[in-house]
């Protein structure tokens, strides 16, 4: 699972990872550097699934310097070379993104991607509809960006 600086969106994150497999048999990843506390995102994540969700501490991986999502991915990389199936739980929109970059990174381990169960309708309710204009916003300045360094060559 990927990182959040917002302790609401961890624990949805992890709800998302739990709703998608089996959380007694599955190996989760967790992803995120301290961003915004001395506690990793990571280890925030882990916490709540061991002590609310009840998820056996065996099964967490923790990937705990990321700070950006392709780090993110590249830091789960050896993390996740054994896994049969790969699921990233995170909102729709960053979900999609992380998985565009794992088949940049890993066209391999991107073969045994598997959709989570990142969206039920109206969980989040006019949140959902801030995330889509967030990515939406975020991919016309990336483009823009990518437009100017190409212009200046």
């Amino acid at each position: 699972m990927l990182g959040c600086p917002e302790p609401l969106l961890h624990r949805w994150r992890v709800r998302i990872a739990m709703r998608s497999t089996d959380p007694s048999q599955a190996r989760f990843v967790f992803s995120g550097g301290a961003v915004r506390s001395e506690l990793s995102e990571a280890q925030m994540m882990a916490n709540y699934a061991v002590v609310s969700r009840g998820v056996p501490a065996a099964n967490i991986r923790l990937d705990d310097q990321s700070r950006t999502t392709v780090e993110n991915i590249k830091n789960s990389i050896p993390l996740l070379a054994d896994a049969p199936a790969i699921k990233i739980a995170s909102n729709t929109f960053h979900a999609r993104r992380a998985r565009r970059i794992l088949r940049d990174e890993s066209p391999e381990l991107a073969a045994r991607l598997v959709r989570t169960r990142d969206y039920i309708p109206a969980e989040w309710g006019a949140l959902h509809a801030v995330m889509a204009g967030h990515e939406i916003v975020r991919r016309l300045v990336r483009r823009a960006q990518g437009q100017r360094r190409r212009d200046r060559r």
